[in-house]
C-alpha cells in the first residue's frame, strides 16, 4: 500500500484562485486564471508589491483601450501576467488575503510558543 505525503498547505483561497505553501520545495504556489506558478518567498512578495502599486483609479478613468491591460513579468518566474482591471482586483485580493493569513499564523505561533515556554 502506497502512502502519499502532501507537502502543500493552502494559505488562502478565493473563487478566482489560491495560494499554497510547498514545504518540500520551500516556495509558494500561486494558482490564478487557470495556471499555477511557483515563487520563492522574496519574489512572491515582490509580485504582491507590484500588484498593489497599480493605480486602478487611473486605469479605470483613462479612456484609452490600452489602459485596461497591465503586463507584469514577476521575478523568479517564467510566467507573464496580462491582466485586465477585474483580474488585477481579483489577484490583489488573493495576494493580500494570503499575506494576512501568513501574518495571522505568525502571530498565533508566537503567542502559543510564548505561552508554552
Amino acid at each position: 500500500m502506497e502512502t502519499t505525503q502532501t507537502y502543500l498547505k493552502e494559505i488562502f483561497a478565493t473563487d478566482q484562485g489560491a495560494v499554497y505553501q510547498c514545504d518540500k520545495e520551500g516556495n509558494f504556489l500561486l494558482d490564478f486564471a487557470g495556471q499555477t506558478s511557483a515563487f520563492k518567498f522574496p519574489c512572491f512578495f515582490a509580485l504582491r508589491k507590484r500588484i498593489n502599486q497599480i493605480d486602478l483609479a487611473k486605469m479605470i478613468s483613462n479612456p484609452d483601450t490600452s489602459s485596461d491591460i497591465e503586463i507584469i513579468c514577476p521575478c523568479g518566474s517564467n510566467r507573464v501576467f496580462v491582466l485586465n482591471t477585474m483580474e488585477i482586483i481579483q489577484l490583489k485580493d488573493l495576494l493580500n488575503g494570503a499575506k494576512v493569513m501568513m501574518e495571522l499564523n505568525s502571530i498565533l505561533f508566537e503567542r502559543l510558543y510564548r505561552v508554552a515556554v
